[in-house]
């Protein structure tokens, strides 16, 4: 068995499902036209067209770090349930909470100028919180503790759009591969997956975003967000051939019982609980980093943000061993501070964040629009619809 893998958050907590399930959540929201449209139809939708768009002069600029060690007040947070613990909180500073649902609600619940500070979302949703002009870069000189990120966090571009700092890394994990022993043998290869024991007995998450993203970092594509017309299409065709093997499309959280049951034999992308909760319910399980690629949570500051000092002495706070302690206790992440490790369950536990990244990379998103010849996120989520009508 690989280092033990990033923990993902029980499904108890009523967000799991979609916590990276961009399709579903959002169609229903804003409508399939609006989607299918491509991202203009989406922003329009989303009211993006009204905000101002670029990099405008950091709403930072001109703050102090006197002025952030004496912010008093309360941060406005819109973010997922399971990341907001009392710890966060200080005498001077506390926040008030508005919950996700889903990725595309830090843009529609961002509508309004000045109803949130800030953002708890993955870094590789910039690319659409840019195009609809809801976020501004964060200066971290500003922030005292950004010293205790751990440097593969701090120092990686996929935090960064055009030189600035837009993503705050706060939390993170990754997806691998879970099998049962009891069933069937590891797993090594795309081919091996395609065996006629396995037809029927595989589980893949109702998640174009994470799904389609795991198959491209299959098929060995240097940059598996960011794909060409050519590696699109093959990327499709494997999906297609891999069709049979599917007996279940499921939402995140469902996988261990289908896999206890015996009803599927393999499960991926799949998240840090959902090995251990499988072998709880009686399946024997094993996990590979086998298709894996890694995301972090961050806090973003929200275009319209009433007070920056606060919000930036609520991104400080929250990266105190301490505070990312609890939050790992109570999310069941990773935490993006290395004294803070120690939190993690036995099981899931990892000696080195880099060591990890190595074998499964931070991704920075898939794109918008094709301005760089890469096929955008609405064709993503048309294919996932058509794949599932197979």
């Amino acid at each position: 068995m690989p280092e033990p893998l990033a923990a993902r958050p029980p499904s108890g907590l009523g967000v799991a499902v979609s916590r990276r399930t961009f399709l579903s959540n959002t169609c229903q929201a804003l409508g399939m036209g609006a989607l299918m449209g491509g991202a203009g139809g989406l922003l329009a939708a989303c009211g993006g067209s009204t905000q101002p768009k670029g990099n405008s002069a950091a709403a930072d600029s001109g703050v102090t770090l006197q002025d952030v060690k004496n912010a008093k007040g309360t941060v406005k947070v819109l973010g997922w349930q399971y990341y907001q613990v009392p710890q966060e909180n200080t005498a001077s500073v506390t926040s008030h909470w508005g919950y996700l649902g889903n990725n595309e609600d830090t843009i529609t619940k961002t509508t309004q100028s000045g109803a949130f500070d800030l953002l708890t979302i993955l870094a590789g949703y910039d690319p659409e919180l840019l195009a609809a002009g809801r976020v501004i870069p964060t200066n971290p000189d500003l922030i005292p503790n950004w010293k205790n990120v751990d440097p593969v966090f701090r120092n990686s571009p996929t935090l960064r759009r055009n030189g600035q700092l837009y993503s705050v890394p706060f939390q993170w994990g990754y997806g691998y591969l879970e099998w049962d022993t009891r069933h069937t043998t590891r797993p090594t290869s795309l081919a091996d997956l395609m065996s006629p024991k396995l037809r029927g007995r595989v589980g893949l998450p109702d998640d174009p975003y994470g799904t389609m993203t795991t198959f491209a970092v299959l098929l060995g594509f240097k940059t598996p967000q960011q794909l060409t017309r050519s590696e699109f299409n093959k990327l499709i065709a494997t999906l297609d051939a891999f069709r049979p093997q599917v007996r279940v499309f499921h939402p995140y959280g469902e996988e261990p019982a289908l896999l206890a049951a015996g009803d599927i034999y393999v499960d991926f992308p799949s998240y840090g609980p959902s090995f251990l909760t499988a072998n709880k319910a009686g399946a024997k399980m094993e996990i590979e980093y086998f298709g894996s690629w890694s995301y972090v949570d961050c806090l973003i500051m929200v275009r319209g943000a009433t007070d920056v000092p606060q919000a930036l002495a609520f991104m400080n706070h929250c990266l105190e061993p301490s505070v990312q302690e609890a939050v790992v206790r109570h999310g069941a992440a990773f935490p993006v501070v290395d004294a803070a490790v120690s939190a993690v369950p036995p099981q899931l536990r990892y000696q080195s964040a880099a060591a990890v990244l190595a074998k499964a990379p931070l991704e920075p998103g898939v794109p918008v629009t094709n301005a760089h010849g890469y096929v955008p996120f609405s064709e993503w989520l048309t294919a996932w619809e058509k794949y599932k009508a197979l």
